[in-house]
């Protein structure tokens, strides 16, 4: 791997008034871009991108579980000491975007961004049993999975769908099973050849894989377990962030590294090929990119930094 900086401009969003601590981004139907950030006391907001003037500006937030639209704030003496661990983002018909928060009082809240309104909406509410570290969510044929990765070490499945402007979230836990031995800090699932592989990364060093098949029955899904390995890695650390690029995972940690392994699918195994010492104090997450071509990956903590692999 090599270390290569990509020269762009930056903007500074500015609004939090406590810890940002997770991002999402989602592009709607008719183009638009959308970022969400979230953190501590329950704020999550949303900045859309202005094509003209090159900026994101903000044009809806909520604290707690009240929304407080851009232009007609109300108040409220509500305050949350709960904080949105991570957030999952899928953009839907109707220019809907469905946020999945994992919380740290335990629950993983649904709701529905609707750009038409620049409303958030609440749609669910699911107990997963402990903090939530770390959601991702996939859509299917009709519906869509999410899965919460807690601080028991434990991965929930739950299953939903939309249609007709509404998220109808089933609130029964769709498949569980235990991924680490204890917190679950990252998390990402890719459907590969008409099965969903889940990799995790926890506080335990381990990358967790599970492949699954999900069958969809009208408003019902049906999960069938494929393939389980709790792997050991060569990370000193926990596994704050993970991507799986098919059939590579690529995996970052306070540790200063960045793992590349790939998956043997005929043993069902993680294979070593490649690790690069990263220059990020206390790196807490990374994403997977591609310009022209060429495939990048960003490590976020204290500082950022992109390294083409």
């Amino acid at each position: 791997m090599e270390n290569e900086i990509i020269e762009t401009s930056h903007q500074v969003l500015k609004g939090h008034t406590t810890s940002t601590r997770i991002c999402g981004f989602s592009t709607g139907e008719n183009g638009s871009k959308l970022l969400f950030t979230a953190g501590g006391k329950l704020q999550l907001k949303c900045w859309k991108w202005n094509d003209l003037a090159e900026i994101f500006y903000l044009v809806s937030e909520m604290e707690g579980d009240r929304m407080k639209h851009i232009g007609n704030r109300t108040e409220s003496s509500m305050l949350k000491t709960s904080r949105i661990l991570d957030i999952s983002v899928l953009p839907m018909e109707d220019d809907i975007h469905i946020l999945f928060c994992g919380r740290s009082d335990k629950i993983l809240k649904v709701l529905m961004y609707e750009e038409s309104t620049s409303q958030f909406i609440s749609a669910s509410e699911i107990d997963h049993g402990a903090t939530i570290f770390s959601v991702c969510s996939l859509q299917l044929g009709i519906g869509f999975i999410t899965a919460s990765g807690g601080s028991d070490g434990i991965i929930n499945i739950y299953y939903g769908t939309y249609r007709n402007k509404k998220v109808h979230m089933k609130k029964n836990v769709l498949y569980s099973y235990i991924a680490h031995q204890s917190g679950v800090d990252s998390i990402d699932m890719k459907l590969v050849n008409n099965s969903i592989y889940i990799i995790s990364g926890g506080d335990d060093s381990h990358i967790h894989i599970t492949q699954i098949s999900a069958t969809e029955i009208g408003d019902e899904c049906i999960i069938e377990p494929l393939n389980q390995k709790y792997i050991p890695t060569m990370h000193f650390s926990s596994i704050k962030g993970i991507y799986l690029n098919f059939p590579y995972i690529y995996s970052t940690g306070p540790d200063h590294r960045l793992m590349k392994n790939y998956i043997d699918t005929e043993n069902f195994d993680l294979v070593y090929e490649d690790s690069f010492i990263t220059e990020i104090a206390h790196a807490s997450d990374l994403d997977y990119f591609n310009i022209g071509g060429e495939n990048y990956v960003v490590i976020v903590g204290e500082g950022m930094q992109v390294i083409k692999v």
